[in-house]
């Protein structure tokens, strides 16, 4: 749920308008009068508003599967073209670091074009609604910044689809490419291409884990090195 307040926007109170001096000589005022003044002075200031959070749409989450698919069908072709033989690696510490920093390269090589991904605009839109409302522009209220800024979490979340999708496609040719079969370095043994899972399967695997980013993939290593060190020293635990 986008929420936004008033003095969270603008950094103001919301206080009565000043009233307006005049030269004109005072009349008697109307009954029309008396009653805009009192409707005025019932009316409640606008203090909060809320949008409700809206999703990624259909076709940002389609073209993040077709990313995926298009770096699986990628594997599958270096596969049969090259038939990339297994990276031999000694331990599961030195899979999960070789994880990481695939993870991290895939992050670093994608991040100068994450600017045309989904997301600027609204973000401009979003800030020049709370422009609008501070320097009290009457087409500016607070409902409208409120669903400028459910725009802004709407147009997050597609990035974050369309940046995962790149990232695992990316990073299941670089597997397939390199011979970092997870799956097979895991269990320590090159399966027969049809008796186990596929080669392209275990690429897409690993590029599924690269595309996560480095954070999963950190928490992962953290969690071996606090394995590791529990059964070198059960009593410290």
């Amino acid at each position: 749920m986008a929420l936004v307040r008033r003095t969270a926007v603008d950094g103001r109170p919301v206080t009565a308008a000043p009233a307006t001096t005049s030269l004109t000589v005072p009349r008697q005022p109307s009954a029309a009068d008396i009653d805009e003044a009192l409707a005025a002075a019932n009316t409640p200031a606008e203090e909060i508003a809320a949008a409700p959070d809206r999703p990624a749409r259909l076709w940002a989450v389609l073209l993040g599967l077709a990313f995926v698919a298009g770096g699986g069908a990628a594997a599958f072709a270096i596969d049969q073209a090259y038939a990339v033989p297994t990276l031999p690696l000694l331990n599961e510490a030195a899979v999960i670091v070789s994880l990481l920093l695939a993870a991290m390269v895939v992050e670093r090589a994608l991040e100068p074009f994450t600017r045309w991904l989904p997301g600027r605009g609204a973000r401009n839109r979003y800030e020049q609604q709370i422009a609008d409302l501070a320097n009290r522009l009457p087409n500016a209220t607070l409902s409208s910044v409120a669903a400028a800024k459910a725009r802004v979490g709407q147009r997050r979340a597609e990035k974050s689809v369309l940046t995962w999708g790149v990232a695992t496609a990316v990073g299941t040719v670089l597997a397939a490419g390199t011979g970092f079969h997870l799956l097979r370095m895991l269990v320590a043994a090159d399966l027969p291409g049809r008796s186990g899972m596929p080669v392209w399967a275990d690429a897409l695997a690993a590029g599924l884990i690269i595309g996560s980013g480095t954070k999963p993939v950190h928490d992962l290593l953290i969690r071996l090195q606090q394995g590791n060190a529990q059964r070198r020293d059960p009593a410290e635990s």
